[in-house]
């Protein structure tokens, strides 16, 4: 029977290779999958907006993009959430907007995403 023994266990080891490659296969799918939707997502570029939105800080990068989108013509209103006078060069576009450009500048209430949310739904 030595030869029996052989053949069970070569099925037991062809058994364990047929699982081993589709966990393999599995996780390759897996990382694929990953890498598609996190790393290359796809991104459609702006067109037409009724508002560009400024939220969080409004720092120098934040309203830089904001006004690289509104000089391509996706919209022309600027809605800004300034939560602090330290916020200078938010304030100063809440003070004087730019030509052919409505800026609306408000203060969240409570000063969080929450309160901008909220501010922006009124």
């Amino acid at each position: 029977m030595p030869g029996g023994e052989h053949n069970a266990e070569r099925a037991r080891f062809s058994r364990r290779r047929k699982v081993l490659v589709a966990l393999l296969a599995l996780v390759a799918v897996w990382l694929a999958a990953c890498t598609m939707l996190l790393v290359f997502p796809s991104v459609d570029s702006p067109t037409k907006a009724d508002a560009v939105v400024v939220l969080g800080p409004p720092g120098a990068a934040r309203l830089k993009e904001a006004m690289t989108l509104l000089d391509d013509g996706v919209a022309t209103n600027l809605v800004i959430s300034v939560n602090s006078v330290k916020q200078r060069a938010a304030n100063a576009l809440c003070r004087n907007p730019p030509a052919g450009i409505t800026v609306h500048c408000f203060h969240p209430d409570p000063p969080t995403t929450r309160g901008e949310g909220a501010s922006c739904r009124n």
